[in-house]
């Protein structure tokens, strides 16, 4: 994955994440962005991950939204915070997942990975049934 696509998909999850505290918040685009003294038109270029933000604007955000940045920021090291215990090959497969946008893409990608996952049964085990 190039960078500039890396990038992106970081502004886009920044911007889910902005999202959810705000709706959580029951704060409109509006009020969002005149607490921090952007427009709404802004707040939702951030929130869809169009425009990238600058670094004392999302201080302000978090501040606003009463996070932390690190609370905005999703970090590849999330899951192993979280207690999930997953190799280095399985955070490369569920980042470059999570950084395909069509969601037919994805639903084709696990049915194959599936029937992989089903032939390496049958072929190390052969009276394992389906």
């Amino acid at each position: 994955m190039e960078t500039d696509q890396i990038a992106e998909v970081e502004r886009k999850a920044i911007g889910q994440r902005i999202r959810a505290y705000r709706v959580r918040q029951e704060l409109s685009l509006n009020d969002l962005g005149q607490s921090i003294e952007v427009s709404p038109q802004m707040i939702h270029k951030y929130e869809t991950g169009v425009s990238p933000i600058p670094s004392d604007r999302l201080a302000r955000l978090a501040n606003r939204l009463h996070v932390s940045c690190n609370d905005l920021i999703p970090t590849l090291n999330q899951a192993k915070q979280s207690n999930i215990d997953l190799t280095e090959e399985e955070h490369q497969l569920l980042k470059s997942f999570r950084s395909i946008a069509d969601r037919k893409v994805k639903r084709n990608l696990v049915q194959f990975l599936d029937s992989v996952v089903t032939q390496a049964i049958v072929v190390h085990n052969p009276d394992h049934t389906h």
